[in-house]
């Protein structure tokens, strides 16, 4: 929900805040798989909305979704770890 987050400028309530990342065309090609969508309309949600780039530089933790679904699971889990650390570290 970061995009909405972000968009609407009131991302410094809810921090911290992650951002998975994947490049723009397979944004596209995953919008068009599950919402049955054409490469125009989907092109047009995608580009409507604020930049990935700019989402992830927002962001306090990115975790980069284009490769296996094992390699964005331990990236999670990094992140994931992180969280609860820092969660820990604030009580």
């Amino acid at each position: 929900e970061s995009a909405l987050l972000f968009e609407n400028g009131g991302q410094e309530g809810w921090r911290p805040i992650v951002v998975v990342r994947v490049p723009e065309q397979v944004q596209i090609d995953r919008l068009r798989a599950r919402n049955q969508l054409s490469l125009e309309d989907a092109t047009a949600r995608i580009r409507s909305q604020m930049p990935i780039d700019r989402k992830a530089a927002l962001a306090d933790y990115v975790i980069d979704n284009e490769g296996a679904p094992e390699e964005t699971e331990r990236r999670f889990e990094v992140v994931f770890a992180s969280l609860l650390e820092r969660a820990r570290a604030q009580s």
